[in-house]
């Protein structure tokens, strides 16, 4: 199987609703953020090539709707100034992508550069801004997350098409890099869901079966559109003793392949 090393450039978990800068990168200028991220990426690389692990793919961030290294590299979508924010974020992205291509020059391992927004309904308007203003075009895979609590293309026709129209316009590999589906409402443990719905999503229900048709179907509108292909996230989260700073067990166990 081969491996996606997605980077997340911060000490915390980056999404589209926190991005914040590593502490040991506060108050930084774009200029040596850029040359950190470049460093940071290409010493990661590195290291693992001296274990024999470097990645197939590797993710020049994690769900980087609004930019990355707040306040930096951050998109505010109200600003007058949004123009000049997708360059520094651009700047940022490029500099990891340089890191990895400059890695690759000595590698029998090259891996594919993804860049990664998440839900569909963003994803032309984000690649196109990256692209046009923020002068990113040095990438292999245009990755995706797709989950249909957060997601307003829902149906299988009108995934397909997105994933078509993305196909086309910017000329990459498409893959949805986070994609999940609950095979039952129940709760494993005293940890609240995060996919919880008293109303299944439109012609599927959750149970075993119906997850497996619903990422069948899934899979299949991606092949059939021109994609590369899916990542499930995340399919081992069982429930355990163990704690994260949320709660004890697991928030995603009714999304598990068990």
């Amino acid at each position: 199987m081969a491996v996606n090393l997605d980077l997340h450039y911060s000490d915390d978990w980056a999404d589209p609703n926190q991005q914040p800068t590593p502490a040991a990168w506060q108050g930084l200028s774009l200029s040596i953020l850029k040359d950190s991220v470049y460093n940071y990426t290409f010493r990661v690389l590195k290291y693992l090539q001296s274990k024999n692990l470097i990645p197939e793919m590797i993710q020049v961030g994690n769900e980087n709707n609004f930019g990355m290294l707040w306040p930096v590299g951050k998109i505010d979508t109200s600003s007058t100034n949004i123009n000049n924010q997708w360059k520094n974020f651009g700047d940022l992205l490029n500099s990891g992508i340089k890191a990895v291509r400059d890695f690759s020059k000595n590698s029998s391992i090259k891996p594919q550069i993804i860049l990664h927004v998440a839900q569909l309904q963003y994803a032309n308007w984000w690649a196109t801004n990256i692209s046009t203003k923020g002068m990113v075009k040095d990438y292999d895979i245009l990755g995706l997350s797709h989950y249909y609590k957060w997601s307003t293309v829902n149906k299988m026709q009108d995934i397909g098409d997105t994933i078509r129209l993305l196909k086309n316009k910017f000329g990459k590999q498409i893959m949805i890099v986070e994609a999940a589906f609950p095979f039952t409402n129940d709760n494993a443990d005293k940890y609240g869901n995060l996919f919880y719905s008293t109303t299944p999503i439109e012609g599927y229900s959750f149970t075993p079966i119906e997850q497996q048709r619903y990422m069948q179907d899934l899979i299949q509108q991606v092949i059939s559109n021109g994609g590369n292909g899916i990542m499930y996230w995340e399919p081992a989260w069982i429930t355990s003793p163990m704690k994260d700073r949320w709660g004890t067990g697991s928030s995603w166990e009714n999304n598990a392949f068990f």
